[in-house]
């Protein structure tokens, strides 16, 4: 995987990878949730954004703005997917990140 493989692949890029390889998977009602959520987070956080850049510090931020207009459930959606998002990253895609940020 290069230089990807050193966790510079971009949020949009492991989110789109993400769409394709694990979302088309699921059911038509869960692959039309995973797309609303990863499009809600790439506009959020920033596509262009490396993997590495999102760190628990980062997370912890987007939370906090999350949190003031959404309620607990839908933020825990949200975190939800990207803690499976990057265990798919860092276990099948070799993206070498200091575990998980999303479980921190």
């Amino acid at each position: 995987m290069g230089a990807k493989s050193t966790g510079e692949m971009s949020f949009q890029m492991a989110v789109d990878r993400y769409l394709s390889e694990v979302s088309n998977l699921l059911s038509p009602q869960s692959q039309a949730r995973d797309e609303r959520l990863a499009r809600m987070l790439t506009k959020r956080l920033g596509g262009e954004r490396s993997l590495v850049s999102l760190t628990p510090l980062a997370l912890a931020e987007y939370r906090e703005q999350r949190m003031k207009d959404a309620s607990a459930s839908t933020v825990e959606k949200d975190f939800v997917f990207l803690g499976a998002l990057f265990d798919v990253a860092i276990g099948r895609w070799q993206v070498a990140l200091d575990g998980n940020p999303a479980n921190n």
